[in-house]
């Protein structure tokens, strides 16, 4: 998905337990590579949604708008046990392209909007606004 967005570059770094850290470069061929960008984040931001955003951000490709994402950067392996319960172990990190770890930190907006409840009960959307004033 990042691809679309970015004409180079790395997408995210993956780094395993005794491995050698592996890259994911971007791939040639995105539709999206120049047009304005601007990607709303919050605490639901999470796993996939972050590596996007992660890489659009410390490309310069695009400001990130709104709250500190989940912070949920890992490559975990489910094993189910015979009691119905699961097992999750974790395998690998990723980090940003400037090698910003996800996994318990999440990604800082570069522009901090809060929604409040209080916003949310009125139907307001502060960080939808503040993307658009980002534009005009």
């Amino acid at each position: 998905m990042a691809s679309q967005f970015l004409s180079n570059g790395v997408v995210l770094y993956e780094q395993r337990r005794d491995q050698e850290e592996k890259s994911y470069p971007v791939r040639r061929g995105g539709k999206a590579t120049d047009i304005p960008l601007v990607v709303l984040v919050n605490a639901g931001t999470a796993s996939a949604s972050e590596i996007v955003a992660g890489a659009l951000q410390d490309s310069g490709r695009g400001i990130l708008i709104g709250e500190s994402t989940f912070g949920k950067g890992s490559v975990q392996l489910v094993y189910d046990l015979s009691d119905q319960s699961s097992l999750h172990v974790t395998v690998a990190h990723w980090f940003t392209p400037n090698r910003h770890e996800i996994t318990g930190n999440g990604l800082v907006p570069d522009v901090v909007v809060p929604l409040t409840e209080e916003d949310h009960a009125q139907g307001k959307d502060p960080q939808l606004d503040r993307a658009i004033a980002y534009f005009e």
